[in-house]
Formats: C-alpha cells, structure tokens, sequence
C-alpha cells in the first residue's frame, strides 16, 4: 500500500514517533505508511537529517 503522507506529514510522525508522543501503531496507521518503510525513513531521518544529534 503507498502511503498517501507528505514529506512534512513523514518528518512530524518521525519526530512524534522518536520523542514518544503518539503511538507508532496509531500514528503509523493514520499516515498510511508501510512499517518496514516507516522504519527506513527513521534511520535516513536519524542519520541524515538529524546527523546523529536528534533531541527532543
């Protein structure tokens, strides 16, 4: 299934997701996102975006 999230709404359940504001299963399930591709995002976010100094 694609998921139908824009990368604004991927970047905000990212952060949601890491800092333990909302559900993953909810937030994941809301978005429409694949669990193994919401997982990928996670670390490219982590180690590109973030460059390993992520803080909530």
């Amino acid at each position: 299934m694609p998921s139908k999230a824009k990368p604004e709404e991927l970047e905000k359940a990212i952060y949601k997701y890491l800092c333990g504001k909302e559900r993953a299963v909810q937030l994941v399930a809301k978005l429409g996102i694949d669990w193994n591709n919401f997982y990928r995002w996670v670390k490219l976010y982590l180690a590109e975006e973030a460059e390993g100094q992520f803080t909530c």
